[in-house]
Protein backbone atom coordinates (compact mmCIF):
# COMPACT_ATOMS: atom_id res chain seq x y z
CA UNK A 1 0.00 0.00 0.00
CA UNK A 2 1.63 3.27 -0.82
CA UNK A 3 1.36 5.91 1.57
CA UNK A 4 0.28 9.78 0.67
CA UNK A 5 0.74 12.80 3.07
CA UNK A 6 -1.76 15.70 1.97
CA UNK A 7 -1.62 19.41 3.19
CA UNK A 8 -3.20 22.50 1.31
CA UNK A 9 -4.02 20.12 -1.97
CA UNK A 10 -0.36 18.77 -2.37
CA UNK A 11 -0.42 14.84 -1.81
CA UNK A 12 3.20 13.47 -1.68
CA UNK A 13 3.93 9.82 -1.37
CA UNK A 14 5.90 8.64 1.58
CA UNK A 15 7.73 6.74 -0.08
CA UNK A 16 9.57 10.19 -0.96
CA UNK A 17 9.60 12.06 2.28
CA UNK A 18 13.53 13.05 2.77
CA UNK A 19 13.41 13.82 6.37
CA UNK A 20 11.13 15.47 9.30
CA UNK A 21 12.47 18.66 11.01
CA UNK A 22 11.63 19.21 14.66
CA UNK A 23 13.79 21.64 15.72
CA UNK A 24 11.80 24.76 15.83
CA UNK A 25 9.22 25.05 18.74
CA UNK A 26 6.12 25.39 17.12
CA UNK A 27 6.69 23.55 13.90
CA UNK A 28 7.23 20.69 12.29
CA UNK A 29 8.66 20.37 8.32
CA UNK A 30 8.47 17.36 6.37
CA UNK A 31 11.43 17.61 3.24
CA UNK A 32 10.00 15.68 -0.02
CA UNK A 33 11.84 16.47 -3.68
CA UNK A 34 10.87 18.98 -5.36
CA UNK A 35 7.95 18.53 -7.53
CA UNK A 36 8.98 21.43 -10.23
CA UNK A 37 12.45 19.92 -10.79
CA UNK A 38 14.53 23.04 -8.79
CA UNK A 39 17.45 22.73 -6.54
CA UNK A 40 15.77 23.14 -3.09
CA UNK A 41 13.36 20.12 -1.25
CA UNK A 42 9.18 21.29 -1.46
CA UNK A 43 8.75 21.55 2.81
CA UNK A 44 5.38 20.81 4.14
CA UNK A 45 5.27 23.56 7.19
CA UNK A 46 3.30 22.26 10.02
CA UNK A 47 2.21 25.25 12.44
CA UNK A 48 1.73 23.44 15.97
CA UNK A 49 0.94 24.36 19.05
CA UNK A 50 4.17 25.39 21.39
CA UNK A 51 6.64 22.85 22.38
CA UNK A 52 4.28 19.87 20.95
CA UNK A 53 6.87 19.98 17.75
CA UNK A 54 8.29 16.03 19.14
CA UNK A 55 4.71 15.03 19.82
CA UNK A 56 3.24 15.68 16.28
CA UNK A 57 6.77 14.83 14.44
CA UNK A 58 6.58 10.94 16.48
CA UNK A 59 2.46 10.62 15.37
CA UNK A 60 3.25 11.42 11.98
CA UNK A 61 6.16 8.83 11.96
CA UNK A 62 4.44 6.25 13.84
CA UNK A 63 1.32 6.30 11.35
CA UNK A 64 3.73 6.31 8.35
CA UNK A 65 5.32 3.65 9.92
CA UNK A 66 2.39 1.43 11.31
CA UNK A 67 -1.21 3.55 10.54
CA UNK A 68 -4.00 2.21 8.44
CA UNK A 69 -4.62 5.33 6.95
CA UNK A 70 -3.40 5.60 3.13
CA UNK A 71 -3.90 9.11 3.12
CA UNK A 72 -2.06 10.92 6.04
CA UNK A 73 -3.52 14.59 6.70
CA UNK A 74 -1.57 17.21 8.26
CA UNK A 75 -4.55 19.77 8.35
CA UNK A 76 -6.02 21.22 11.03
CA UNK A 77 -8.68 18.67 11.11
CA UNK A 78 -6.78 15.78 10.31
CA UNK A 79 -5.35 13.15 12.41
CA UNK A 80 -3.49 14.92 14.87
CA UNK A 81 -4.90 17.41 17.79
CA UNK A 82 -1.55 19.09 18.52
CA UNK A 83 -1.85 21.13 15.08
CA UNK A 84 -2.22 24.42 15.23
CA UNK A 85 -3.04 25.48 11.80
CA UNK A 86 -3.47 24.06 8.07
CA UNK A 87 -0.59 23.10 6.49
CA UNK A 88 1.15 25.16 3.78
CA UNK A 89 3.90 23.73 1.16
CA UNK A 90 7.03 25.60 0.09
CA UNK A 91 7.95 25.30 -2.77
CA UNK A 92 11.74 26.89 -2.87
CA UNK A 93 13.53 28.04 -5.60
Amino acid sequence: MIKFVKGAGYYFPVDNLIGIDAATDTAVDLHFPTLQGLAQDDVFDISVATGKNTAVAEALIEEINFGKQVIIDCGLSGAFADVDAVVTVTEHS
